[in-house]
């Protein structure tokens, strides 16, 4: 038996609003943070799909100014699945002059969502919601060797 288990967490989260300093050819504008106002919102990542950012926690800025946001928040995005599991049974069997050899293979062995980034334009519809994932499901493999 074989297992390769990868625990790790998102990356940060670069919030943004809708750009009103294109004509001064600003690339992107970053919102107010407001104090004392979390930015994430509590639960775990699949309670959290449709409000994983806190909104209230940001304020648009107005044309031709900058808003006080550093380039990432403090908060980060759900990682993949923050914990996957993949794992392989083998098992060899010998008669007499011949070896028989059975595999299984596992990957994403508990069938975990692995969640993408929420959507980090404030003032955008969905601005904090998680709309896709990264699809990836569980997979079996299943393999045979005769060796003689």
């Amino acid at each position: 038996m074989s297992a390769v288990t990868t625990y790790q967490s998102g990356f940060p989260l670069n919030i943004t609003q809708t750009n009103y300093n294109a004509s001064i050819g600003a690339a992107v504008q970053r919102p107010n943070i407001n104090p004392g106002v979390s930015e994430a919102t509590h639960g775990s990542a699949f309670d959290r799909v449709d409000g994983y950012i806190n909104p209230l926690a940001f304020t648009t800025v107005p044309e031709y100014t900058f808003g006080n946001l550093a380039k990432t928040a403090s908060l980060r995005g759900p990682g993949p699945g923050n914990g996957n599991w993949d794992a392989a049974l083998h098992k060899t069997i010998r008669l007499e002059r011949v070896d028989i050899a059975f595999r299984v293979e596992a990957e994403n062995l508990f069938n975990h969502p692995w969640f993408s980034l929420p959507n980090t334009v404030l003032g955008n519809a969905n601005f904090g919601k998680i709309t896709s994932d990264y699809n990836n499901p569980r997979s079996l493999q299943i393999g045979g060797r005769i060796t003689f």
